[in-house]
């Protein structure tokens, strides 16, 4: 018994040895593990972090463009209902019978009525008949009785697009007024032939009235 003690203690002990080498082999690679999980650790964290910005900025981006985009319709649509279609004005269309860009078809007419409870909306002095999607452009617009040129700032847009309130009245008064002037210039000249024939009847020429052009 006396032999065998110290070959018992030594195994014992080198079982305890092993033991605690192989806790101390299965302690460093954990330690490892959590130094190389900490080096990957922030690497990871800036391609997520970048990988969200770009996100962000992409976002930004459609975003943005969608805000240009909503803003020039909002614009388009805010501008729309300003502009008014007047008698008087000039505008360009193309004969609805050619295709829009067709040069065959495009003309110009003056806006003689516009009453949007009719159909056609507008009256013009080329006598064509325009559906209220036909697009046309002020060429021409009346301002306090003058028509200025407005062909450069003048864009194609449907008939539906304009303001379009109902304007005979002033067509018809503007006709009046003309009539008017024509009525002034005739007894101008009425006049200035009666003292012509009584100049030429009193020289002895006789009477010229067959000569003379008739204004009734």
């Amino acid at each position: 018994w006396d032999e065998t003690e110290p070959l018992t203690e030594e195994l014992y002990l080198q079982r305890v040895l092993d033991h605690a080498v192989k806790i101390h082999e299965e302690l460093r690679k954990i330690k490892d593990k959590e130094e190389k999980d900490a080096l990957i650790s922030p690497q990871v964290s800036s391609c997520q972090r970048t990988a969200q910005l770009e996100k962000v900025k992409t976002r930004d981006v459609i975003s943005a463009s969608s805000d240009e985009d909503d803003s020039e319709a909002e614009t388009k649509r805010c501008k729309s209902k300003s502009v008014q279609l007047k008698c008087g004005d000039v505008i360009e269309y193309y004969n609805p019978i050619f295709v829009f860009g067709d040069e065959r078809g495009l003309k110009t007419a003056t806006i003689l009525a516009v009453n949007p409870k009719t159909s056609p909306v507008l009256k013009l002095s080329s006598d064509d008949v325009l559906p209220i999607e036909t697009l046309v452009k002020r060429i021409k617009i009346m301002v306090r009785g003058k028509l200025l040129d407005n062909e450069e700032k003048g864009e194609f847009n449907g008939i539906e697009w304009y303001k379009l309130w109902k304007d005979e009245k002033n067509n018809a008064n503007r006709a009046l007024n003309i009539q008017k002037e024509a009525k002034r210039c005739r007894d101008i000249v009425v006049k200035a032939q009666e003292r012509f024939k009584k100049k030429v009847q009193k020289i002895g020429l006789g009477d010229c009235t067959e000569m003379m052009t008739s204004f009734k």
